[in-house]
């Protein structure tokens, strides 16, 4: 029964703790590189106008209309279809490609591979996310061919970035016109704009002021737009990914819980059940300390085996999590801050469990020892 308890005990403590560690790992992980992927897009507002606008217009409008704004950058997004790639989410071949102007500040991607538009800010060409070139098998100096308009295009790829989903990104004018997106005069035409504010980190609530004022600006010019705040965004994203991490983590934490009761329980009787070997050390002079030390020192040994277990199974269930979110979420893996954490707290777990039956076994004298045996 003493073997049963035990291992029931140090199964429960093991499987919190590599639950905790594994799901804590991921999500720390997730947060990070969503926020890295945040902080690549430098615009704090994003306008798309509902009808085709003239661009210089437009930013022109809002540059002398709207405080707080520092500078207005043309972008274009748009799904293409690219021969030999197969979207994780929809199966199809649609990827999203985004066309940014490189060298304005809106956009800063973390290139792994290839120079892209470092040192040629009008350079032609196409910069994949990895999980798009693992998928297709190709790197920098290869081509892909994009089908837009029903035709066949091979554009070379200059650079592969990290990137937490699939995507494209390619010069906004070479996109606009590669998809037809021309104004009246025959040139390069951007769907929406990328706003920067003069605060570089501004709150929600500062940019919503701006989107006001910048929404009053072009209705009374006429031209209707809908305007996304990017700081909520993110915020809205980072908060999603709290809470569905916070359910997880709960019930993690249950079961801390109740591997702690079952540790406190277990050592309390191991008191009682070994109260004549108490009797036999305090009678060759063995003192409190010793007795609540050698308790004390049995439920660090069971909470730190069951974390030293608790391990590998932590990576084992983030590598389950991590390939339920999908192939398309690059990026991705484990935090190695969990295991410490995780660590420190199993130490904190197993003291407080061990301190009450230590402290009673520390109590006990030899009177009362022979008093009940």
């Amino acid at each position: 029964r003493k073997k049963g308890r035990l291992a029931l005990t140090w199964l429960t403590l093991t499987l919190a703790a590599g639950a905790f560690m594994g799901i804590f790992g991921v999500f720390v992980s997730i947060n990070q590189t969503i926020g890295d992927v945040f902080d690549s897009f430098n615009a704090q507002i994003i306008v798309t106008p509902n009808e085709r606008q003239d661009y210089e217009h437009v930013r022109g409008l809002a540059l002398a209309g709207v405080a707080g704004i520092e500078a207005i950058d043309p972008g274009i997004g748009l799904s293409v279809e690219l021969e030999g790639y197969v979207s994780p989410d929809s199966g199809t071949s649609q990827l999203q490609m985004s066309g940014v102007a490189p060298g304005s500040g809106s956009m800063t991607l973390d290139i792994k591979d290839g120079t892209a538009w470092q040192d040629d800010p009008a350079r032609e060409g196409l910069v994949l996310t990895q999980g798009v070139a693992t998928a297709l098998d190709k790197g920098v100096g290869d081509t892909a061919t994009l089908v837009v308009q029903g035709q066949d295009v091979d554009v070379e790829i200059i650079g592969i970035a990290s990137f937490i989903v699939d995507q494209g990104f390619m010069e906004w004018q070479e996109l606009a016109t590669l998809v037809g997106s021309i104004d009246a005069q025959g040139e390069p035409a951007p769907t929406s704009m990328m706003v920067r504010l003069s605060n570089p980190d501004p709150t929600v609530a500062e940019v919503d002021e701006v989107i006001d004022e910048l929404d009053e600006v072009l209705l009374a010019n006429g031209i209707p737009a809908s305007q996304t705040n990017q700081v909520k965004f993110a915020e809205d994203i980072s908060q999603m990914i709290t809470m569905f991490g916070a359910v997880f983590q709960i019930a993690a934490i249950v079961m801390a819980i109740i591997g702690a009761i079952g540790l406190l329980s277990t050592l309390s009787m191991s008191v009682f059940e070994r109260l004549r070997e108490i009797g036999i050390m305090r009678s060759i002079g063995a003192g409190s300390v010793t007795i609540a030390g050698q308790f004390l020192m049995e439920g660090m040994i069971v909470g730190l085996s069951a974390w030293l277990v608790a391990v590998p199974l932590a990576y084992l269930i983030a590598s389950g999590l991590l390939e339920a979110m999908g192939a398309g979420m690059e990026g991705l893996g484990f935090d190695s801050s969990a295991l410490w954490i995780g660590l420190m707290g199993m130490v904190v777990i197993t003291i407080l469990a061990s301190l009450g039956p230590s402290l009673s076994a520390a109590r006990k004298t030899v009177s009362e020892i022979l008093r009940y045996q």
